[in-house]
């Protein structure tokens, strides 16, 4: 299978803390090395088109496939990543 690519803003793609503890990042920032380095603990994966991908390691991951469009709607969401983030 060839590798996976994809198109990115690298204006997005950066690794930023929300508050302490809690990251966002585009599919560029998300390595094995940020994982380590900012001791993720949990990766929740906001997109249709990238795969949960398996060299993240034994870090758990959770899917919810949304669009990115105003239309979507996040807030059905927002219970259970809040009570996965919060454990």
């Amino acid at each position: 299978m060839p590798p996976l690519s994809f198109r990115v803003n690298e204006e997005y793609a950066q690794l930023s803390e929300i508050i302490p503890g809690l990251f966002i990042c585009g599919v560029n920032g998300l390595t094995a090395a940020n994982i380590c380095a900012f001791r993720i603990q949990l990766v929740v994966n906001c997109t249709r088109e990238v795969p949960n991908l398996k060299c993240l390691g034994q870090v758990p991951r959770m899917k919810l496939w949304v669009e990115d469009t105003p239309e979507e709607d996040l807030f059905a969401h927002f219970d259970l990543v809040a009570d996965q983030v919060d454990n």
